[in-house]
């Protein structure tokens, strides 16, 4: 396993709250990420290589991108 891998793995299995979790997500996106327009709207599609990164990202996007009083009415769901 690479030095890189072990970083990564290690990263993702600490727990971030609040603001330390946001800055984690930006700076996720920002690396890892594309942005494009459409008449559908905007989209960001994320592309990663290691498994342990995209389940922190899929976790975070939908902890901030949920309702959390109203769940079912939660904003579109994450594929």
């Amino acid at each position: 396993m690479s030095f890189s891998s072990i970083v990564k793995q290690e990263v993702s299995q600490k727990i971030m709250e609040g603001n330390d979790a946001r800055a984690e997500l930006s700076a996720l996106i920002q690396m890892c990420s594309s942005l494009s327009f459409s008449n559908r709207g905007m989209t960001i599609l994320v592309t990663v290589e290691n498994a342990a990164v995209a389940r922190v990202i899929y976790r975070m996007v939908n902890l901030f991108c949920t309702d959390r009083e109203n769940p079912s009415e939660s904003k579109e769901p994450v594929k």
